[in-house]
């Protein structure tokens, strides 16, 4: 019972995190998600999102990096091919997981 209560907070501390993010910073960060852009899908904040609103934390933690990793990929494939600027503010995707 008590890993489950941890769990709750843990999630909604990464919820509030992540709404807070994309509330204050990402409008102001001055880059898009390649992940986004690339396959023409949700944002990685809004899957990670989703991801805490609905698996436990350990679930989204590790869906979260496997998001990261993707989105790394997706900054590879887009590399040059636009002068617009994307990338993750929390893990820059140019950075190896």
């Amino acid at each position: 019972m008590q890993l489950t209560r941890v769990d709750g907070i843990a999630r909604g501390l990464a919820l509030e995190a992540i709404a807070s993010y994309k509330i204050h910073l990402s409008p102001r960060k001055g880059f898009a998600c390649a992940h986004r852009i690339l396959h023409q899908d949700e944002s990685c904040s809004d899957y990670i999102y989703r991801m805490f609103s609905s698996e436990n934390f350990l679930a989204a933690v590790a869906q979260s990096g496997e998001r990261f990793r993707a989105c790394a990929n997706a900054h590879q494939a887009l590399k040059g091919t636009s002068k617009s600027s994307f990338g993750c503010i929390v893990l820059p995707c140019c950075l190896p997981l």
